[in-house]
């Protein structure tokens, strides 16, 4: 079963805080989410995105400020087409309302290998500039806040670098919002 998650920081973000204002997570990522999030990930489970939304839900009503844009981590293209689907914008979409879901905000700057099995070093690196700054929508960020929406945080790597490409484009404070962390 999975365990639930408390308000503590790990380790490695007292030694370097990431850049959001917070962080919150359905579960902690173990044999029983997995069998929820890769199958929501990879294999069509797109009936899942209700069953992990209403993990997650409690913790985006309470990040909601009002006039939050809810962005999710955006996909390259080669991705999306082997996927089909990017899985958190569909839970973004279940999530929020139409007026706060902006599509394709952050865009990748290029294909990266997947992140699978590698250690936070490694992904930091992979994913320090993947993110374009998304110049265009400079008036919508300004000074708005963001919940970013993802489906697991390993190391951060992947919400740190959106979250440095959303406040430099003007942003307000940025949160990430995961179903499942990995510990």
């Amino acid at each position: 079963m999975a365990h639930a998650l408390t308000d503590h920081l790990c380790g490695q973000c007292w030694l370097a805080a990431p850049p959001l204002a917070a962080i919150r997570a359905g579960f902690v990522y173990d044999d029983f989410s997995r069998a929820l999030i890769l199958p929501f990930k990879h294999c069509d489970a797109l009936h899942l995105t209700p069953v992990l939304g209403r993990f997650v839900r409690r913790h985006f009503t309470a990040m909601n400020d009002p006039g939050s844009l809810v962005i999710p981590i955006h996909l390259h293209r080669r991705r999306y087409l082997l996927r089909r689907y990017n899985q958190s914008a569909e839970l973004a979409r279940w999530l929020a309302a139409p007026d706060a879901f902006p599509t394709n905000m952050l865009q990748h700057r290029h294909h990266n290998k997947s992140q699978a099995g590698l250690g936070r070093l490694q992904r930091k690196k992979i994913v320090a500039s993947i993110f374009s700054e998304p110049h265009k929508y400079r008036d919508t960020l300004s000074g708005r806040p963001v919940i970013l929406i993802d489906d697991v945080n390993a190391s951060g790597a992947t919400l740190s670098a959106a979250t440095r490409c959303l406040l430099a484009a003007g942003s307000g404070s940025v949160k990430g919002l995961v179903v499942a962390r990995v510990l």
